[in-house]
């Protein structure tokens, strides 16, 4: 049935031997790409990971229980939060566009791409820095309303 269809249209031609073969060839370098950019943010995925648990251990042994160590998780609970959701947008969003654009634009293009956005990621990342420091004291109010006082200073004093 292919066959009959093939011949009725003369615009139809097979694909050559050779240009199936660079067809496969791009295909098998994106995957490669991407397989190589996601076992990178795999690979630095599980360092935070073991970084997070190495930071756990040396917290609890220099603070113990009690009002310190509360006051201490108040004053990381939003750069622990935002980090998080900033590099899973970036791993879910970035990554597939950035590997496109390098299949189909090139090199040049996608490190255009990444220097931009890197660019943006610093200077939106300095300017929430800076808002921080300088709210650092009403942002503990917003994420510990029922907080003591006390503890809160001492929030204060670790941010």
């Amino acid at each position: 049935m292919s066959q009959s269809l093939d011949q009725g249209n003369s615009n139809s031609r097979p694909l050559s031997t050779t240009s199936a073969r660079l067809v496969a060839v791009k295909i098998k370098s994106a995957n490669k790409s991407i397989f190589r950019a996601l076992l990178s943010l795999a690979s630095a995925n599980l360092l935070i990971r073991l970084m997070g648990l190495l930071n756990q251990i040396i917290v609890t042994a220099k603070f113990g229980q009690g009002t310190n160590m509360d006051a201490y998780y108040i004053a990381i609970l939003i750069p622990t939060t935002v980090a998080p959701l900033i590099a899973s947008a970036m791993e879910s969003s970035v990554i597939p566009i950035y590997a496109g654009i390098r299949t189909r634009r090139g090199r040049a293009q996608a490190s255009r791409l990444f220097s931009t956005l890197l660019n943006l990621l610093l200077i939106v990342g300095a300017l929430l820095t800076l808002g921080s420091i300088a709210g650092s004291h009403y942002l503990l109010y917003l994420v510990a309303p029922g907080e003591q006082p006390s503890t809160l200073m001492i929030a204060n004093s670790f941010a």
